[in-house]
């Protein structure tokens, strides 16, 4: 059942809904947590907060088109899910920071998600467009056809990968997605599929769901990550000049928050003098 252990969803619960269903679930999910961004080791820039941003929204819109009336085309989806999906697979250090991992990779869920379920409706136009002509039908109705499954295809394997690294980050670190109780959203979704006969082409809008108070609540999710190690230089005085080696230090601190996510703080300064070399006089007896 749902719920079974507090906050973390039940996932063959989710398998069971509609499309829109889940593109709704996993849009509420990035929703919920951006409010505890803050508590993250790593802090998105502006521009990555807008690119998560326009995925949940997307995503929201279309969970929330009527019938088959489409306001977000395939294009517009594939975008905004190539730009958070470098955020989540391009970023090395982002699996060390659970709560803007997850954030990203619920929002790219969603967002994969429409877009793989539009890439099925081209397949669908581009047979029903070869069945119009009839005889005339030719080569090139073939090859839109085949192009449109292969992107199907891609799009879909896309949404399947983000949807099972989310999965996989819930079941690994539960105590993060207790503060969220993703349980409670999963239970009215349910509640609402259970009062329609089954069509993959239901709204789901977001005022299903209760509003999200933007007031962090005090049973916050902490994420127990070991501090990134300690980094020493050292330089030999005289061979390099005073901006050389703040260059040096500038790099080296680039490629410590690439890494660690952590930004490279100077903590103290020392001078050593060399050390005094020991030759043996008169030989070795």
């Amino acid at each position: 059942m749902a719920g079974e252990r507090a906050g973390v969803p039940d996932w063959e619960e989710i398998s069971l809904l509609p499309v829109k269903a889940k593109v709704a679930f996993a849009a509420r999910c990035a929703r919920r947590m951006l409010p505890y961004l803050g508590r993250s080791s790593h802090t998105f820039s502006t521009v990555d907060l807008d690119a998560i941003e326009k995925a949940i929204r997307i995503s929201e819109e279309y969970a929330a088109e009527a019938n088959d009336f489409r306001l977000i085309t395939l294009g517009e989806a594939m975008a905004a899910g190539s730009r958070v999906g470098r955020l989540v697979y391009g970023l090395p250090h982002l699996g060390n920071a659970p709560i803007a991992n997850a954030i990203a990779l619920a929002a790219y869920t969603a967002v994969m998600t429409v877009a793989a379920a539009l890439a099925v409706t081209d397949v669908h136009t581009a047979r029903a467009a070869r069945d119009n002509r009839g005889d005339r039908a030719n080569r090139a109705d073939r090859d839109a056809i085949l192009r449109a499954i292969r992107a199907a295809r891609d799009v879909s394997d896309d949404a399947t990968r983000a949807a099972t690294d989310f999965k996989e980050l819930a079941d690994r670190s539960p105590e993060l997605f207790l503060p969220f109780n993703f349980s409670e959203d999963l239970g009215l979704l349910q509640l609402e599929v259970s009062k329609r006969y089954w069509y993959d082409s239901w709204s789901f809008p977001t005022t299903l769901f209760p509003p999200i108070t933007e007031a962090v609540p005090e049973k916050q999710p902490v994420e127990d990550l070991d501090p990134a190690p300690p980094l020493s230089l050292l330089f030999e005085v005289g061979t390099l000049t005073p901006f050389e080696i703040q260059e040096v230090i500038s790099l080296v601190g680039e490629m410590y928050h690439g890494l660690t996510g952590d930004k490279l703080i100077i903590d103290s300064t020392d001078t050593f003098e060399p050390a005094a070399s020991l030759v043996p006089q008169g030989g070795l007896s």
